[in-house]
């Protein structure tokens, strides 16, 4: 055991903090066979640590391209499926880098979004025969908040068919004045699976939201200072939140 403040955990030459955590560096699973949905910002196709890679993609926000301006959606998708890294001294960021990646653009080039694409980009991925739905999206609930019927009836389905959806359990907390939020919307879904976020001594980071009120958190992941893929030219970009736990 360790105690917090120790970081068992940190970032080496080889691996990052999260896959050392998630103990993904050490499996013998690498997602091969997987389909793998990330709904997001899109992603940067053209990415050397994705451009070898066969991705199915489209876009339901009105009048763009599956194209990543905004950064968020390569970020979780190489976190998810990325690598391996093509540039020197990267270490592998990948949980599952042989998953076959799709990739719904439901959120514009601003980071907003409206449900109806999102909804949209969930039954293209289950179409698709995805098994993994992974989404670092959300917005804030109130403590007696109920879940969303439209994203429940959805992810019920999701899981008749064999698909887990996960979502980012949100970042409205703030622990250090003992403030937690609910769970943000769709995460507090009863078949959706709510992400936390750790920091790298092992504690809960002070941003995560918690189960209080209606939702509750199913597990919780590396969120703080997560190292994974960008749009060129930047290439990578340490980030934190529970929308980089989620694709852990």
């Amino acid at each position: 055991m360790f105690a917090l403040g120790d970081s068992p955990w940190q970032d080496d030459s080889e691996r990052t903090w999260g896959l050392s955590a998630t103990g993904a560096d050490q499996s013998d699973f690498t997602g091969f066979g997987i389909k793998l949905a990330v709904l997001d910002t899109g992603i940067d196709i053209a990415h050397p640590d994705f451009a070898s890679r066969a991705i199915t993609h489209a876009s339901f926000v009105p009048g763009e391209t599956v194209d990543d301006v905004q950064g968020h959606g390569t970020h979780c998708a190489g976190t998810a499926a990325g690598g391996p890294p093509q540039a020197v001294n990267v270490p592998r960021y990948g949980v599952a880098p042989t998953a076959e990646i799709f990739v719904a653009k439901v959120l514009n080039n601003r980071g907003a979004g409206r449900e109806l694409d999102i909804i949209a980009g969930i039954e293209w991925a289950l179409d698709n025969g995805c098994d993994i739905i992974s989404m670092s999206l959300g917005r804030a609930t109130g403590p007696q908040e109920p879940f969303d019927p439209l994203y429940e009836d959805i992810a019920a389905e999701a899981l008749e068919a064999g698909c887990l959806i996960i979502a980012a359990a949100g970042n409205d907390s703030d622990r250090r004045y003992r403030y937690v939020a609910p769970v943000s919307s769709p995460a507090n879904a009863p078949s959706i699976m709510a992400v936390a976020a750790i920091e790298a001594d092992g504690g809960v980071a002070p941003y995560s939201n918690g189960g209080v009120g209606t939702g509750r958190i199913d597990v919780a992941a590396p969120g703080s200072g997560v190292l994974s893929s960008v749009p060129r030219p930047q290439l990578y970009r340490t980030l934190s939140g529970t929308s980089m736990a989620c694709p852990h």
